[in-house]
């Protein structure tokens, strides 16, 4: 039966000034014991010598040890199935974990990752990606230093609150010459220089969020010749493009254009060549109105990936015209809130169009969150699953259905909505009336005859 032989320490063919003086000190141990003569050592520096020839040896030796154990502890690193994993798959895998950092934040949380392991530092310190996130408030010289390491890698940009305007001219400036690299530029209503970082919307930008005080002034992004064909989400505030030919697009959200928003015709090339579209929003928009427009008959588009559908504060007519012009099966998130068009006697066909658009109203409105909250006053129809509040800022996507209509008789849209509804005998209401409603109306009664919980 064979014995596994005795692993022998390390060593190295490599003698340095630390080992030469262990050799000698082992030498003169082994030469004491072999004359098996002990010495009496009268002469303390003699003593000291060999004191700290001694510490110098266990010093030496550990530093050669941890050497040895950090070597085996990355060998074996290298074997685990984690340090496998292709480097393409792992700089996608650690870059989609950093979607959501904040860019104030975000090299804070990649010297995180870096420090996991040798493999994940190694492919950081190495992957431009890892390094192409600026933020307005970064100093100019980590700005330079990012925009060096960066390489060729697309960039993602946020201009935010900066105390002087000097100062936020000065970065839009530094940031100039590499326009064409910046993929995405968000610009909040707070930066000092509005005007100058309109510079930054570049040919390569897949994403652009440039939101701006109402007491500025509508800004213009860009012009006509520019192409942005790499767009695919736009949120404007108080900001306009000259409205390109916008394909591809995922999410629109467009806030407070009083004037300068896009005609019927330019809504609707962006609604067919964007077949994926998944958020739409127009809050207080100014529907441009042309000839054409009020000839043409629209037609209907399916958005199969539509979930957020919010028309807040349009007009009658316009909010009608585009419930009629698509079609959303699998919205989720719907808000729908109209002025009264003094032409028109009532405000009843934008709820039988949104009934066409929306074909799971029903069941989002007998599954929505919470009770189903229902205002009727005698020319208003208010109605919302979900929160309390109706909150026209609110953008993240939720279930819910909020529905604020003026201008429509309480009747016949207390009709309407129980009609659409359904309600299961089971569905919590919440029924607020207002001045003017008459609880003895056929329609009152025939909510009640649906046996809700009021």
């Amino acid at each position: 039966m064979s014995s596994t032989p005795p692993v022998k320490p390390p060593s190295d063919a490599l003698i340095d000034s630390a080992t030469q003086v262990i050799v000698q000190a082992v030498r003169r141990e082994r030469s004491f014991l072999i004359t098996d003569s002990v010495t009496e050592y009268q002469d303390q520096d003699v003593i000291d010598q060999e004191i700290s020839a001694l510490e110098t040896t266990i010093d030496a030796v550990g530093k050669r040890l941890q050497r040895r154990l950090a070597d085996a502890k990355k060998r074996r690193n290298d074997l685990a199935p984690l340090s496998k994993i292709p480097a393409e798959l792992l700089i996608d895998i650690l870059l989609h974990s950093l979607d959501e950092v904040r860019t104030i934040s975000f090299y804070q949380r990649v010297k995180t990752l870096s420090e996991v392991c040798m493999v994940w530092h190694t492919v950081i310190n190495n992957t431009a990606q890892f390094w192409a996130r600026l933020h307005s408030n970064f100093s100019s010289s980590k700005i330079e230093r990012i925009l060096q390491r960066s390489g060729n890698a697309l960039l993602t940009v946020e201009c935010a609150w900066f105390p002087i305007s000097r100062d936020a001219k000065s970065f839009v400036n530094t940031l100039v010459p590499s326009a064409d690299r910046i993929r995405s530029l968000t610009v909040t209503r707070d930066f000092s220089n509005q005007t100058e970082v309109s510079k930054l919307v570049g040919r390569m930008i897949e994403h652009l969020e440039y939101r701006t005080d109402s007491d500025s002034g509508q800004i213009a992004l860009g012009d006509r010749e520019k192409p942005l064909d790499r767009l695919q989400s736009l949120v404007l505030e108080s900001a306009y493009l000259p409205w390109p030919a916008l394909k591809r697009m995922q999410t629109l959200r467009l806030f407070r254009l009083s004037y300068n928003g896009p005609s019927l015709e330019q809504l609707w090339v962006i609604i067919v060549e964007s077949p994926s579209l998944r958020h739409l929003i127009l809050n207080h928009v100014s529907i441009t109105r042309t000839s054409a427009s009020s000839a043409s008959t629209v037609s209907t588009y399916n958005l199969p990936s539509l979930k957020q559908l919010h028309l807040v504060h349009l007009s009658q007519s316009d909010t009608n015209t585009i419930l009629n012009g698509i079609r959303a099966p699998q919205c989720s998130d719907t808000r729908i809130a109209c002025h009264f068009d003094s032409h028109s006697s009532t405000s009843l066909p934008v709820l039988v169009s949104l009934e066409q658009t929306i074909g799971n109203l029903r069941e989002a409105f007998n599954a929505g969150r919470g009770e189903l909250h229902i205002e009727l006053s005698a020319s208003a129809l208010r109605c919302r699953t979900g929160g309390l509040l109706f909150n026209d800022s609110e953008e993240e996507e939720g279930e819910r259905i909020i529905i604020a209509m003026e201008g429509v008789p309480p009747y016949e849209a207390m009709t309407w909505l129980f009609r659409a509804l359904n309600p299961p005998d089971n569905r919590n209401v919440t029924l607020s009336l207002g001045v003017g409603f008459n609880v003895t109306d056929p329609s009152f009664v025939h909510a009640v005859d649906h046996g809700l919980r009021f």
